[in-house]
């Protein structure tokens, strides 16, 4: 492992790297965050054991994809009511259904209607992928900005019909809330 804190590996707009950072804050965990472009820091996660799954936290004794790992693998060593997760019980079944639905269809159907409309848009979202990430990163987005544009296509299956559908389950969550 390596000294000093760990690294958490991210792509910053993702609601998973959010999540992430707000374990880690609950957890009082230092860490230092390293946020990189789309695809690469998905191949940084793979070559740290992450198998590609965005984020990682690696080093200082961790080594955890995604927001609910990291957060087992720190309530294990937590006092119970310092606990993000229930062990069981009705609050357990509770958080387990909220976050399968939170972080599970909620998030992709945001992620789908907002990169819909919001990746053609190449001028406000360069600078919005670029600010995070290291300057040798944010020297090649507009080089990279169309591939990554289509990976986001492809892995989300972008298009209209699809972010209108996304659109309507999207208010249809918040009206059942």
């Amino acid at each position: 492992m390596s000294a000093g804190p760990p690294v958490l590996l991210t792509f910053a707009p993702m609601v998973d790297s959010e999540l992430s950072r707000l374990v880690l804050a609950h957890h009082g965990v230092a860490y230092q965050e390293r946020d990189h472009l789309f695809g690469w820091v998905s191949l940084l996660t793979l070559f740290r054991g992450g198998y590609g799954r965005i984020p990682l936290l690696h080093g200082g004794g961790f080594r955890a994809t995604g927001p609910l790992r990291i957060a087992a693998r720190l309530d294990a060593a937590a006092p119970a009511d310092r606990r993000l997760v229930p062990a069981n019980g009705p609050l357990a079944a509770q958080v387990a259904a909220d976050v399968d639905r939170f972080n599970g269809p909620l998030a992709i159907d945001v992620a789908t209607f907002a990169y819909f409309h919001l990746l053609p848009e190449r001028e406000l979202m360069t600078p919005v992928f670029q600010a995070p990430v290291p300057p040798r990163e944010a020297r090649i987005l507009p080089y990279v900005y169309r591939p990554t544009r289509l990976l986001f296509r492809l892995l989300l299956r972008l298009g209209p019909e699809r972010a209108a559908a996304a659109r309507t389950r999207i208010v249809q969550t918040f009206a059942d809330l």
